[in-house]
């Protein structure tokens, strides 16, 4: 069964397709006010998770004949913010590294096959968590996290109490974090995930419970 806020989206899509402004302006709406708390965590300042926000959605708005080609609107939004939050991210860092060649003379380095690395083995380990979660908890996980569905769906489809949805959640994502803590992951997810377009989607998913 397509769930409401799917076929909601979809349509507001479609909607936008057509050149429909007051769509557009709804869906910038619902998606600015989930998004704002999460890119003020990370760049630290209203007024540039604003511009994150602005720039994602002109890119949604010039790329709108594709829309009704997208399945899941809410993934393909996460993709784009991420992609506009990694853009931000590498310029402060390449402004961090100027400043810092004119003010000591050394000039950082990073090794980018090593960190890609590091992304693709804390990727598998994560995917390797999921995969050994309990049933319940692997299914409960996988429509949050990768249907984006909300803990009130949740509850709807699978015949479940809200709370019993949340305290499942819960007990998934804690069971992910120590699998990361064991692998000796946990730390470096958190010091690279601002440097990675996937960090930042896997990120998006881990804090916004929608």
């Amino acid at each position: 069964m397509v769930k409401e806020y799917l076929h909601n989206e979809i349509e507001l899509f479609r909607q936008i397709a057509e050149g429909n402004e007051s769509a557009f302006r709804q869906l910038y709406t619902q998606y600015a006010r989930m998004l704002a708390p999460f890119l003020v965590k990370l760049t630290g300042s209203d007024t540039f998770a604003d511009d994150i926000i602005q720039e994602s959605f002109l890119r949604v708005w010039l790329y709108r004949d594709k829309l009704p080609e997208v399945e899941y609107p809410r993934a393909w939004i996460y993709r784009i913010v991420a992609n506009q939050s990694h853009n931000w991210i590498n310029r402060n860092i390449a402004a961090r590294k100027a400043i810092h060649r004119h003010q000591e003379g050394q000039p950082l380095t990073e090794d980018p096959t090593e960190s890609g690395l590091y992304v693709r083995e804390m990727l598998a380990v994560i995917q390797q968590a999921v995969t050994e979660l309990p049933a319940q908890r692997r299914t409960i996980y996988r429509m949050n996290r990768e249907q984006s569905m909300k803990v009130t769906e949740i509850a709807e489809e699978l015949h479940l109490s809200i709370h019993t949805v949340k305290n499942t959640l819960a007990a998934a994502l804690r069971s992910i974090r120590k699998k990361l803590e064991e692998r000796g992951y946990l730390l470096l997810f958190i010091i690279l995930f601002t440097k990675k377009v996937e960090f930042l989607i896997v990120l998006l998913h881990f804090l916004l419970v929608l």
